[in-house]
């Protein structure tokens, strides 16, 4: 109850199951949080096989006694169940215990997955759930998981075209791949379907961050905040538009106050080191990003973060800690920097002298773009990409040539552009000044319609100018 009043939750539901041989008895209670008075309760005697009937009608009467409104896709899928295999969705509700992001876990979360899904051929939800679970495996380096993923989330969209689970899976991997026209369109039509989806809100904020539109992605990932405050990615989600709006002193209270409700999540601490590198506080954000990675071994989104930071910093470490995640995943981009491991790792060749390979890698690393773009890829990293690797070949004109391109499809943060080790050859150039401008300007835009849309994120004032260091 005292969590529920913190959430801001006006009711609760809360039940007690009961197992005696085939025979469940079930007690179900839903509570006024500010009263503590009980709104209805009721208790159901069933057979073990007939449990999932039980789902239905509490969802029902639940909706009832709160005098609910609801869609009319969400009153087709209220009696919805997932599958009447009680041992499949034993399985899959084990699964969900197994964070996807902890590569042990993934694998014990991706078998019990499939387990159930042997049980009940027919069990859409599980597909959907498999396919975000091959997603995050594809994205740490095996590529080959993201197709794997696809044909889980179509089979799942194919068993349950309401299924909204099945939609939001589809728009993680097309945003993965870069179809972001696809992957929007997948986040809305899941939307449509659940309207507090707040897992589909948080990734379409995301997609909107890769656009370049900052303003936007903060309204969406706020919104699934609000939905969901309790999950610990939220804040994540809201911290990284708010960090490329460029206001750090929002920033900074924004993440020092999610630090303190959830002191060991790791995407907020590595919100934090970029926040720190962008305020010119190296040593910190180096000891901040050595600190995430020794907490969170088994995590794989940790290593990238101090990598990256140690090739932008020029640290002396910086080559040991490229080179297996560049060699494992090549053409994964930065978490902030646009460019890929591969293209990073070819850096931290040359700055040893060692520039044939390096070439090597460029010649590769620019052959991966251009096939990205051949293939519709959208968004910024193939431009950027390019443009990072003819700044390092000394080919201004088309290095300038694509960074325009790559801030037309959506490189909108100036502050990163100019700690970017890649295109210091070229900062004084009048054109990349000119560039600089347009992007201050877009980011303060954004900034201005984001502070009078969310007053109390902002505080009282909002930076007319861009905030952090513009390294040369």
């Amino acid at each position: 109850q005292r969590m529920a009043r913190e959430l801001s939750v006006g009711s609760v539901v809360e039940g007690s199951v009961r197992l005696a041989g085939n025979q469940v008895r079930i007690g179900v209670e839903l509570t006024d949080v500010r009263t503590g008075r009980t709104l209805w309760s009721e208790q159901y005697d069933r057979e073990i096989d007939d449990v999932f009937a039980v789902q239905g009608d509490v969802a029902r009467k639940v909706t009832s006694a709160l005098q609910a409104t609801l869609t009319p896709v969400e009153a087709v899928r209220l009696g919805h169940v997932a599958t009447g295999n009680t041992a499949a969705y034993q399985l899959y509700l084990r699964a969900l215990e197994q964070p996807p992001t902890l590569r042990a876990a993934n694998l014990i979360r991706a078998d019990l997955l499939r387990q159930a899904i042997r049980l009940d051929p027919n069990f859409a939800g599980a597909y959907a759930t498999l396919a975000r679970t091959y997603m995050f495996r594809g994205v740490t380096g095996e590529r080959s998981y993201i197709d794997s993923g696809f044909v889980a989330a179509r089979k799942a969209v194919a068993l349950d075209s309401g299924l909204a689970e099945g939609y939001f899976a589809l728009g993680d991997l097309e945003s993965n791949v870069g179809k972001l026209a696809e992957a929007r369109r997948f986040y809305l039509r899941a939307l449509e379907l659940r309207p507090g989806h707040d897992g589909a809100m948080a990734d379409l904020a995301n997609a909107y961050v890769a656009l370049g539109r900052y303003d936007e992605a903060l309204v969406w990932a706020l919104r699934a905040q609000t939905l969901n405050p309790a999950h610990p990615h939220s804040y994540y989600h809201v911290g990284l538009p708010l960090l490329a709006l460029a206001d750090d002193s929002a920033s900074a209270r924004y993440l020092l106050d999610a630090e303190r409700r959830l002191p060991t999540e790791l995407r907020i601490q590595g919100l934090l080191v970029w926040l720190e590198m962008r305020q010119g506080q190296d040593r910190a954000a180096t000891a901040r990003a050595a600190r995430l990675v020794r907490d969170n071994p088994d995590n794989t989104e940790g290593p990238p973060i101090r990598a990256e930071l140690a090739v932008a910093l020029q640290d002396a470490d910086a080559e040991a800690l490229i080179e297996p995640l560049a060699r494992q995943n090549p053409e994964a981009s930065g978490q902030m920097f646009p460019e890929s491991l591969r293209a990073m790792y070819a850096l931290t060749l040359q700055r040893r002298g060692n520039a044939r390979d390096a070439a090597a890698l460029w010649s590769d690393a620019e052959a991966a773009a251009q096939r990205k773009l051949a293939d519709g890829r959208e968004g910024y990293e193939a431009p950027m990409e390019l443009a990072a690797i003819r700044a390092v070949e000394g080919r201004t004109a088309e290095a300038l040539d694509w960074l325009e391109r790559g801030y037309r499809a959506g490189w909108k943060d100036p502050v990163l552009l100019g700690l970017d080790p890649f295109f210091a050859s070229v900062r004084q150039e009048p054109r990349y000044r000119a560039l600089i401008a347009a992007l201050r300007q877009d980011v303060a835009a954004m900034r201005g319609r984001a502070a009078a849309a969310h007053p109390a994120l902002f505080g009282s004032a909002v930076a007319a100018a861009e905030s952090g260091p513009e390294r040369r």
